[in-house]
């Protein structure tokens, strides 16, 4: 479910990464645009992150939910 969103973000966040190196050179970044582009890639890897925490806490209430299931089923 989540698996293919988190992998498009990093693939997005290497994009982003890569851009300013291949294209304008890091000797040529300016200090504000590599501030910019750094502070964008710890938004996209921060948005990564919670999408795993999400999918994780999703797992965990549907695992909660079948033991409950399980529980009530053996009663």
């Amino acid at each position: 479910m989540g698996q293919g969103t988190s992998s498009s973000n990093l693939v997005i966040v290497l994009d982003r990464l890569r851009w300013p190196l291949d294209r304008a050179g890091l000797q040529e970044l300016s200090a504000e645009g590599f501030c910019s582009m750094v502070f964008s890639i710890i938004a996209d890897a921060l948005t990564i992150f919670e999408t795993y925490v999400l999918a994780l806490g999703n797992v965990v209430n549907q695992q909660a939910e079948l033991a409950a299931l399980g529980k009530k089923t053996l009663k």
